[in-house]
């Protein structure tokens, strides 16, 4: 079995689409409060979980023990079929069993959803990476100044205390 290279999801948003989102509506869509249902994700997920199983070189069989392994509980198929059948809305996905799901499938939509809704930004990978990077020369600048402005004034104090000698 050989390793999958990592793919480039060019679908996926990039951070500065969420900035562009954010910049145009004055705050993320989801935590508009005056939308009725705006956190009814039911079919989304359903419809998410679907696309991620028919995106997935694994057969849902192969899936589901995938997810079992990782659980430690038994998943079968028929299980994640009814996580994504329409017919069967009483039928979620635990969110205990999410990551097991992304892990076995690759697919990040739902955990992007999530983060969408709850008014944040999914980040990984190298993006995470330039933002703690960012951050951190944030905070040398912070640093930088603060040093600046001590020094100007223990610079003070010596001329004071160097006028009265």
């Amino acid at each position: 079995m050989s390793k999958s290279k990592k793919i480039l999801d060019i679908a996926q948003p990039s951070l500065f689409d969420y900035l562009d989102k954010l910049k145009q509506h004055g705050q993320p869509l989801a935590m508009s409060k005056d939308v009725p249902g705006r956190l009814n994700i039911g079919a989304s997920i359903r419809e998410m979980i679907s696309d991620a199983l028919k995106g997935t070189n694994l057969s849902r069989h192969e899936v589901a023990a995938k997810m079992s392994v990782l659980l430690g509980k038994e998943i079968n198929k028929s299980t994640l079929d009814s996580y994504s059948a329409e017919s069967k809305d009483k039928n979620r996905l635990p969110v205990e069993y999410l990551l097991a799901f992304v892990e076995a499938t690759g697919n990040k939509d739902i955990v992007r959803l999530l983060c969408d809704k709850a008014g944040g930004y999914f980040i990984e990978g190298r993006e995470a990476l330039h933002l703690e990077l960012g951050k951190i020369q944030e905070q040398k600048k912070e640093l930088t100044k603060k040093e600046r402005t001590i020094r100007d004034i223990l610079g003070n104090d010596k001329e004071v205390s160097n006028g009265r000698s």
